[in-house]
């Protein structure tokens, strides 16, 4: 069946689809590795309490891994950790108290960077110092 708005293509037909494959995409991930800070998983927060609580900041807008692990270095921090899509927090530990989830669970995408994920809600991505 011709299509209606390009007459020269072809646009599916009778019960049928013309089905196409985009091999240019590549999928949002869990950045790896950010300078010598390396993911190492994603992370709940602890009950009534934070995974790594000694700084943080938010960016709504730029917030990628490799801006919070700045943020992190900056201050003298080894543990980053971004959270909720916007949220960066720092630390020197990872509290005991947090539990490593599936990389899955970590699935929120960065403003800043639609290629990368941020954490999800009580769910931190972190990346330690090596």
């Amino acid at each position: 069946m011709k299509c209606a708005g390009a007459p020269g293509d072809i646009c599916g037909g009778s019960s049928r689809l013309s089905v196409y494959n985009y091999t240019a995409y590549v999928p949002p991930q869990l950045v790896p590795t950010v300078g010598t800070f390396k993911l190492q998983g994603c992370y709940s927060e602890p009950p009534n309490a934070r995974a790594l609580p000694a700084y943080s900041f938010t960016n709504t807008t730029s917030m990628t891994a490799e801006l919070c692990v700045a943020g992190c270095q900056a201050k003298g921090y080894t543990f980053a950790g971004v959270e909720y899509g916007q949220e960066c927090w720092c630390d020197k530990a990872l509290s005991v108290n947090s539990v490593k989830l599936a990389n899955t669970d970590c699935n929120m995408l960065c403003p800043g960077n639609q290629r990368e994920y941020c954490g999800a809600g009580s769910k931190l991505a972190v990346y330690k110092s090596s």
